[in-house]
């Protein structure tokens, strides 16, 4: 994970601490009684993820779905897990929330996806945010070589991306949407977003199943304040603005 991925997944695990059932340092990975299931429990981590391979491997009878409550982790270990998803056609239950990572490149990459009603399945940016040279002069204003490795960080992070999303046939926009200007004057400072289905559906994410026949997250997400936002066809131009309201000093 590169230094900037690390500085805006810590900051948001600490600002999503009270919004969801699950906050674990420490991810768990079991397999249901049934033998159906992979449940993971926690941040995404590199040892958590190679177990969930490993228990799918030493099946018998190979488990169908994924069942997750995470609220993310880098960007490289969610591709990876995004990808072991796409090439076995797992499916996948969010049990509380999938979010950032977890929603950027787990959640898409089932085959079919399952929510209770109020799950959460959050998004608050990615390779294409249209903050991260705000963010890396704050973070290393009298560094310039630093931040001259840090936007080589997010140029590789833009290619690896846009492979790991034309891969299993989803827009890479959909982490960033609700970053556009209209989005950042109506909801200032808010840590994130999520779409309607029919809009997840635009992104080129099908195949969604609620397990209640409805899904009304916003009746869970109360606080910190995440909203709606809406389909997009390009990304949101650059801002000075850093978007996390973070504060930084060397």
């Amino acid at each position: 994970m590169n230094t900037l991925q690390g500085i805006m997944c810590s900051l948001l695990l600490v600002a999503l601490a009270g919004c969801a059932s699950m906050h674990s340092n420490k991810p768990i990975v079991t397999l249901s009684p049934n033998g159906s299931d992979i449940v993971y429990n926690g941040e995404l981590d590199a040892s958590a993820i190679a177990q969930v391979q490993t228990i799918y491997a030493q099946a018998t009878v190979k488990p169908t779905r994924l069942v997750i409550n995470s609220h993310g982790g880098s960007s490289n270990l969610g591709m990876a897990l995004g990808d072991f998803i796409h090439d076995k056609q797992l499916d996948i239950r969010v049990n509380g929330a999938c979010m950032s990572s977890c929603a950027n490149y787990v959640f898409p990459a089932a085959r079919n996806k399952y929510l209770g009603e109020r799950d959460a399945l959050l998004w608050h940016g990615g390779a294409l945010q249209p903050d991260w040279e705000a963010l890396i002069k704050a973070k290393w204003k009298h560094n310039p070589a630093q931040q001259d490795r840090a936007r080589e960080d997010i140029r590789q992070w833009v290619i690896s991306e846009k492979a790991f999303f034309e891969r299993i046939g989803v827009s890479q926009l959909i982490t960033v949407c609700g970053q556009q200007p209209e989005w950042i004057k109506a909801y200032p400072q808010a840590p994130g977003f999520y779409y309607s289905p029919e809009d997840m559906q635009r992104f080129g994410i099908h195949d969604i199943q609620f397990i209640a026949n409805r899904w009304a997250p916003e009746e869970t997400i109360t606080y910190p304040k995440f909203f709606k936002a809406s389909f997009c066809s390009a990304p949101p131009p650059p801002t000075d603005e850093i978007l996390c309201g973070c504060k930084f000093s060397d």
